[in-house]
């Protein structure tokens, strides 16, 4: 039930209390606890008895699996009980369990949370080998699409912060200026001061946010604007329900997410609509001039990148 309502990001206290209350009453295995874990931290609930019940748990965690380890490390580190003693504990069975060939989606996981060194560093050079495979294979099959099969084949949604920074910069795509990135964080913390629909109808969701600002074209008239967008299928400024000329990716673990929805896919359509919508204005033949010049698009997003929209 607690997963149920964490997968559909609902938040129902009193429900959510009760579970905590009868989880402490019972013995769980490793699988039980991080499951249960991740859904609290997920609705961002840190009932104080609960994980109580997971630290203590911290004494078996040499039996644990990968994906239960990275679950329950985040939940601890969401839920701001993550001591010294046991970031070292979790660092060094996750490098155990990389010798048993653990999955990459767990690895990304672990890696985000910044393990201490020098079991941390350890994780985080496997993970740029992973993506230095996983680029080379995407090149080699398709360079304009990462077809459905590399994506199952390697089940993973996203590179998390580091693994994201690295593909893209193996793709040529460098970090913005630090006047580009201030401009960015003001403009979409303007937009996060405004109301969020979510929260009158128990949804409990980070909002993502996206910047993109463009300059398109030789001067001294360039094609040139900025908007922000959200990870949104409701409210002003939305793109649910449009077509564009993108197209998203379902994405191998989370399945049932509507891709075309992340902030970032939306900016990226709504650049390409701008982009198409200068062709068809009166003065055209300018328009088409302009766009036949180079130029620049900045993006800044406020959490890692799904591989969907970072391949789009």
């Amino acid at each position: 039930m607690a997963w149920a309502h964490a997968k559909m990001s609902v938040s129902q206290e009193p429900l959510l209390d009760a579970i905590s209350a009868e989880v402490c009453r019972r013995t769980l295995g490793p699988r039980e606890l991080a499951n249960l874990a991740w859904c609290f931290a997920t609705l961002r609930r840190c009932h104080a008895p609960l994980f109580a019940v997971l630290a203590a748990a911290a004494a078996t965690l040499p039996s644990w699996k990968a994906l239960d380890l990275a679950n329950a490390a985040r939940a601890f580190a969401a839920a701001r009980a993550w001591p010294p003693v046991l970031q070292r504990a979790v660092a060094q069975r996750s490098v155990a369990c990389l010798e048993l060939n653990m999955e990459s989606q767990p690895l990304v996981n672990l890696v985000g949370l910044d393990l201490p060194a020098p079991d941390g560093n350890y994780l985080l050079e496997t993970l740029l080998r992973r993506v230095d495979a996983f680029h080379n294979e995407w090149i080699k099959e398709d360079p304009f699409s990462p077809c459905n099969g590399i994506l199952l084949r390697w089940h993973i949604d996203n590179f998390g912060i580091h693994g994201t920074t690295y593909l893209l910069s193996k793709l040529g795509i460098q970090k913005p200026e630090k006047g580009f990135l201030e401009t960015a964080e003001a403009s979409t913390a303007a937009v996060q001061q405004g109301e969020d629909w979510r929260q009158e109808r128990f949804f409990v969701k980070d909002r993502v946010s996206c910047y993109l600002e463009y300059r398109i074209g030789p001067e001294p008239a360039p094609l040139k604007g900025s908007f922000v967008k959200e990870n949104r299928f409701h409210g002003e400024g939305t793109r649910a329900g449009c077509a564009g000329l993108l197209r998203s990716w379902v994405l191998p673990i989370s399945g049932v997410v509507d891709r075309s929805l992340c902030a970032e896919f939306q900016a990226l359509s709504e650049l390409c609509d701008r982009l198409d919508a200068a062709q068809k204005e009166p003065q055209a033949t300018l328009a088409q001039e302009v766009l036949k010049g180079s130029g620049t698009v900045c993006l800044w997003t406020s959490s890692a990148s799904c591989l969907s929209c970072v391949t789009c």
